[in-house]
């Protein structure tokens, strides 16, 4: 994993913890990835580990 995916998944873990509204949650996630530049295959890992822990709860 490099450093943006992971700068981008602990972002993203810090403001699920505040919101339980999911178009809240696409909106942060949008606007994360436009900040940090990311290209699909790093847009792609990081929702598979999104995926991954949604189902998990």
């Amino acid at each position: 994993m490099n450093k943006k995916v992971y700068e981008l998944l602990e972002e993203i873990k810090l403001h699920s913890e505040k919101i339980s509204d999911w178009e809240q949650m696409t909106n942060i996630f949008a606007n994360a990835i436009k900040r940090k530049g990311l290209n699909n295959e790093e847009v792609e890992e990081i929702s598979e580990r999104i995926f991954r822990e949604v189902r998990k709860k």
